[in-house]
This record gives structure tokens, C-alpha cells and sequence, in this order.
């Protein structure tokens, strides 16, 4: 890794680890700030959107980064994301299938952007392995 590539790097992660403070902040801000139920529903809406400014942040500081990257990594980066996104995909399609079928629980949407998360760095450590070949196959 260059000088130019561990400056980048350090860029994003300073961005983005501020970016996910302040949504921490943030979540914990917004339940004690949250109304109490006789309040207008577009305040309690507001309040509980609060959140999304970090994480508008951090999509942000992800895109800046990207941009940041030379063509080769962002290559990588692209196909890594692709692969997260149809693993995720298929897993939660799936799960909301066996949801009307089987009677499953309904789960949160925050179950599936964590999955993605994750999925996402088991790909990537995946694809490191694999000694960074142009794709997975």
C-alpha cells in the first residue's frame, strides 16, 4: 500500500467513524427526546429520523472514498458489493417467502442492512484470500 492509498484510507475511516459516532449519538439522543404519544406524528417522525443524518454521513464518506480509489480497487470493490448485495437479497427474499409460508416471525428491517453488513465483510474476506482475483469463481 502507498503513501497516497494509506491517506486515503485513513480519510475514510476518520470520515466515516465520525459519520457512525454521530448516529450513535444520535440513537440514543433521539429516545430521549421521542415525545410521548399525544405529540403530532410528523414531530415523533422527525425525532426518530434523527438517526439518518449520521448514516446519510457515512454513505457519504463511503462514496467519497470510493471515488478516492484508483480504477483496479474500485473494480474490487464494486464486484465485492455485488456479491454482498445477491447473497443478502436471496437470504432475505427467501426469509420473506418462508414468512407467508411457514409462519415465520417478521423480522426488522434492521435485520437485513446488518446482514448486508456482514455479509459484506465475509465476502471481502473471502475475495482477500483468494488473493484478490478479478471475481469469485
Amino acid at each position: 500500500m502507498n503513501n497516497f492509498e494509506k491517506r486515503t484510507n485513513r480519510r475514510y475511516l476518520a470520515e466515516f467513524f465520525s459519520a457512525l459516532a454521530l448516529y450513535t449519538a444520535l440513537v440514543f439522543g433521539a429516545k430521549r427526546l421521542m415525545p410521548d404519544g399525544d405529540t403530532d406524528t410528523l414531530i415523533r417522525a422527525g425525532v426518530a429520523l434523527l438517526p439518518m443524518i449520521g448514516i446519510g454521513l457515512a454513505g457519504w464518506a463511503m462514496a467519497r472514498h470510493i471515488v478516492r480509489m484508483d480504477e483496479l480497487q474500485r473494480k474490487m470493490s464494486m464486484e465485492i458489493l455485488v456479491w454482498a448485495s445477491a447473497i443478502t437479497a436471496f437470504w432475505s427474499l427467501s426469509y420473506g417467502f418462508l414468512e407467508q409460508g411457514i409462519d415465520l416471525p417478521r423480522l426488522s428491517m434492521h435485520v437485513v442492512w446488518l446482514a448486508m453488513a456482514f455479509t459484506w465483510l465475509v465476502v471481502a474476506i473471502v475475495y482477500h484470500l483468494m488473493g484478490k482475483r478479478s471475481c469469485l469463481w
